[in-house]
């Protein structure tokens, strides 16, 4: 499918290459090819993963934050996602559909 916003074409797997914002990316590609997500704001999880040794925090430093999030705002643009090493390490996504 080819995605009429931005004119790329949508396949539903992940990016191996983005090993920080892969699952943003999944989700812009599933939402963008099926129009719909189904997404549970009620529950979530609280940690304190960032501070703490394994896991993906071996590597997930500031310089790889801001090359990953460099590569996503590329691929989609940043009205869809936009990115502030300043205020957090977590990309900001606006999905480009009315009603979603």
């Amino acid at each position: 499918m080819v995605c009429k916003y931005l004119n790329i074409r949508i396949t539903l797997r992940y990016d191996e290459t983005l090993y920080l914002n892969e699952d943003y990316d999944f989700y812009l590609k599933t939402v963008m090819k099926h129009r719909k997500v189904l997404r549970f704001n009620k529950y979530y999880y609280t940690a304190d993963h960032l501070d703490k040794k394994g896991g993906c925090g071996a590597y997930r430093m500031k310089k790889h934050e801001i090359e990953q999030a460099e590569v996503m705002v590329k691929r989609w643009g940043a009205k869809i996602f936009r990115f502030d090493i300043d205020k957090s390490t977590n990309g900001r996504v606006r999905v480009p559909i009315k009603g979603i």
